[in-house]
């Protein structure tokens, strides 16, 4: 998968060396905490784009929703192949 985005532009860092100083890389949130010592912006979503059902939308949805509402610092969408249910709880670009 890391070469199929990097041929696209995307940048890749494996997250072993991503801050090291806190040892080992512990697992998944681990690893996306890791993450954002390398972004860079002032908005970060992160998605499995393999969940079940997935759809772009979701993510824009999300990203839409902390942009017109600053002050919400964060938010957090459907989670554990559960979208069905979670679409009519979570804003996302189609929901009108």
């Amino acid at each position: 998968m890391a070469a199929v985005v990097s041929r696209n532009g995307v940048e890749v860092w494996p997250e072993e060396p991503l801050l090291p100083e806190f040892g080992p890389v512990l697992g998944k949130g681990d690893a996306l905490w890791r993450a954002l010592s390398k972004v860079r912006g002032d908005l970060v979503v992160f998605a499995d784009t393999d969940t079940r059902e997935f759809r772009a939308e979701l993510v824009v949805g999300i990203a839409g929703y902390l942009l017109v509402r600053p002050e919400i610092r964060s938010s957090r969408g459907p989670t554990g192949g559960r979208l069905s249910a979670a679409r009519r709880r979570w804003p996302t670009a189609a929901a009108g």
